[in-house]
């Protein structure tokens, strides 16, 4: 990390952090958040909708300690009767939410955005300026669990090893933090990046 400190000014030693581990860490804890607590956590991440979809979703499964109810709860506060109600159907249709955040995610947001969108956001979505890597690479997740273009493993898992995820990954990164990589099959290069997205 101190070769991606001097090339790019990225000091931080964990600027490849598990995203995919601390959403599934979520799942685990099942305290319920108190009504105070849903009201508080629904003014810090502000509105959902269309237009927020994404970047609210991201927020609320970085929460620690939040569960699909939890997250379900901060939702219906944080959204207009309209757009409840075309989650709530998404949710209610039918269609069982699989038993962890993945599966909830992409009920919000093909609800809110429908399929194809999603699927196209996730080959849209780049690292914005000033990103963190972390935030970008569990938007970009996110996005892929939610279009179902991420391999799904059938058990509630995902396949973050795929090459394709990888692919998209880095093509979306900053110029800066592809320099301070290097080529995508460079063992040497790629080491910590390929175990841990």
């Amino acid at each position: 990390m101190e070769q991606a400190a001097a090339a790019g000014g990225v000091g931080d030693d964990n600027v490849w952090d598990q995203q995919q581990h601390k959403i599934e860490q979520t799942v685990t804890v099942t305290a319920p958040l108190a009504p105070e607590q849903v009201r508080a956590a629904a003014m810090n991440l502000g509105p959902l909708n269309k237009e927020t979809a994404i970047q609210w979703v991201a927020e609320c499964l970085d929460q620690t300690g939040w569960t699909i109810p939890d997250c379900q709860a901060v939702a219906q506060a944080n959204c207009n009767s309209g757009d409840w109600s075309v989650i709530k159907a998404a949710l209610d249709n039918g269609q069982t939410v699989e038993d962890n955040l993945y599966g909830w995610t992409r009920r919000i947001l093909t609800a809110l955005s429908g399929a194809w969108i999603v699927s196209r956001l996730y080959f849209w979505e780049v690292q914005k300026p000033g990103e963190s890597p972390e935030a970008y690479i569990q938007r970009k997740q996110l996005l892929g669990c939610a279009s179902g273009l991420i391999p799904h493993l059938g058990n509630g898992d995902y396949n973050f090893d795929d090459l394709g995820l990888k692919t998209t990954l880095i093509e979306g990164l900053t110029a800066s933090i592809k320099v301070i990589l290097g080529p995508v099959d460079d063992a040497i290069q790629w080491p910590e990046l390929r175990t841990r997205i």
